[in-house]
């Protein structure tokens, strides 16, 4: 469906479920608190300007397998890092070229959530607990953290 939730203003998190095989035309552009999107293994195909111009932290794609990309559907999403499988990374710069830079590797993650720096409001980070392992993504760069969580 194309601009299903366009210039939803309220729409902070989206789990797209693996019964899902297409994100249209527009369909979350302009959701201006959208943070964090998930997206089911089933998804093939994400149309042009999909989430563009949304706050996204973190963008998790759960298939091994790249979706076809419209135009432009990542545009303006605050250069988020795209979370994929470990085993798929190459898959998806191939495929993806002009968001290579933001491709990071997920694993099997047990908690996820956004942090913000107490020091600067103007600062967040997304932060992935995997296997014991923390790791912080911030500024499309990924952090690990090694030992017991710093509080």
């Amino acid at each position: 469906m194309e601009r299903a939730f366009y210039n939803c203003s309220s729409l902070t998190s989206v789990t797209i479920g693996n019964s899902v095989t297409s994100i249209g035309y527009m369909a979350f552009s302009h959701c201006s608190s959208l943070t964090s999107v998930t997206i089911g293994n089933s998804v093939t195909s994400i149309g042009n300007y999909a989430f563009e111009n949304c706050s996204l932290d973190s963008l998790v794609f759960e298939s091994e397998t790249p979706a076809t990309l419209g135009f432009y559907p990542l545009s303006y999403t605050n250069n988020c890092p795209l979370i994929v499988p470990c085993s798929a990374v190459d898959d998806y710069k191939t495929a993806w070229s002009d968001y290579a830079d933001r491709i990071t590797c997920s694993g099997t993650t047990t908690d996820m959530e956004t942090v913000e720096n107490t020091e600067s409001s103007t600062s967040s980070a997304t932060k992935l607990i995997r296997d014991g392992q923390i790791y912080i993504l911030r500024n499309n760069k990924t952090f690990t953290i090694t030992g017991q969580e710093v509080k």
